[in-house]
């Protein structure tokens, strides 16, 4: 912790507020490219990122459609994360394949015709190993096996990342207070830092941000179950309405509920049943309940990432609104948010932010 009322004033290009899954890739990016950052954040035991199960998975939805930008998102990501495994000596990245049973013949269908696709056909696979889950899962029609998938240990990447932060003293574990912000033409000063420009990586908290909180994010409550299996899963996670994620032998967790209404993180009874229930008709051996953990997603009305600079403050910006998919979204749009700060690039109209200025109004709370 730095005190406040020191009269050390640390200087950096870059402030961050927020220590969750985009703000430690937004971080460690920055820094890759060779930015001094100050990383602020209040690690909260039910922040998103932190009971995040983590899945990436390039083929998803009711309809098993390819990932909105599954061809860069992936094999980048499969790229970023093992590169500070070898860096740190440790391991979050557990590449394993998803499989899907079928639901009907008719679905069956469908996903064979896709499977002619080359560049859906990369991210899949069908029937190899059909008769092995069958022993595991129920699954009459048969079912896809997804390639290129598997699940980040989000809080060991966040311990991680943390860790090095400190190691290069860019990083604060401290609350974060707007009121105490000053915006000039030189940058951002904050109590004891300045800085040439501010990032929010808030996720549903940017609600309470004075700057940025008419921007349409849609907090989505989800829950998660640990469950102790009492036999040892294979490396592989089974998704059909709930996923079984194997993250220890004899240990799953599995979820996760959409919730918009209750906005609290305190998990409920009524998410434990509904995803026991669902998990019944995917797995429906024995299972015992160790832990339920609930946090808020910050989503946006597009599904799409929310980045980019504030149009009356452009020392200001935010790289928010990742939603489910942060774990394949954050390394490739730190990277391409990063060659925007530098002037390098423009920012795909997607996820700027400017795509929202037309309804909310330039000089509204944004």
């Amino acid at each position: 912790m730095y005190s406040k009322t020191s009269f050390y004033v640390k200087e950096v290009e870059y402030v961050i507020v927020g220590q969750g899954l985009a703000g430690s890739v937004l971080a460690l990016t920055l820094l890759e490219r060779g930015h001094a950052v100050l990383v602020v954040d209040q690690p909260r035991p039910d922040g998103a990122s932190r009971v995040a199960a983590g899945l990436y998975n390039p083929i998803t939805g009711r309809h098993l459609s390819l990932t909105w930008g599954a061809a860069q998102l992936f094999p980048f990501l499969r790229q970023f994360y093992p590169r500070w495994e070898q860096r740190w000596h440790t391991r979050f990245l557990h590449e394993m394949p998803v499989y899907r049973p079928f639901g009907s013949m008719e679905e069956q269908n469908t996903l064979t015709g896709k499977s002619g696709d080359p560049l859906f056909g990369k991210f899949m696979r069908l029937g190899d190993r059909h008769a092995a889950y069958r022993a595991w899962v129920h699954a009459p029609y048969g079912g896809l096996e997804t390639l290129q998938s598997g699940y980040l240990d989000v809080p060991h990447f966040l311990e991680a990342t943390r860790a090095y932060l400190h190691e290069r003293e860019s990083y604060r574990q401290e609350s974060f207070d707007y009121q105490e912000i000053k915006i000039s033409d030189e940058g951002v000063t904050g109590p004891d830092w300045r800085a040439a420009r501010l990032i929010f990586c808030e996720g549903a908290a940017v609600r309470n941000n004075p700057w940025f909180r008419a921007l349409p994010i849609v907090p989505n409550k989800g829950e998660i179950l640990r469950l102790r299996t009492h036999t040892e899963l294979p490396n592989v996670i089974f998704n059909r309405h709930v996923f079984m994620v194997p993250v220890a032998p004899g240990e799953v967790r599995v979820g996760a509920t959409f919730d918009h209404s209750d906005l609290t993180t305190v998990p409920t009874e009524r998410a434990r049943l509904e995803l026991l229930e669902k998990l019944q008709g995917l797995y429906p051996a024995e299972t015992t309940v160790l832990d339920q953990v609930a946090g808020l997603r910050p989503t946006s009305r597009d599904r799409r990432p929310q980045l980019g600079l504030h149009p009356t403050h452009p020392q200001l910006g935010i790289f928010n609104g990742l939603g489910t998919k942060g774990v394949s979204l954050a390394p490739w749009w730190a990277e391409r948010f990063a060659e925007f700060l530098e002037g390098k690039a423009d920012l795909d109209p997607q996820v700027n932010i400017n795509r929202y200025f037309s309804f909310i109004g330039k000089t509204s709370s944004i």
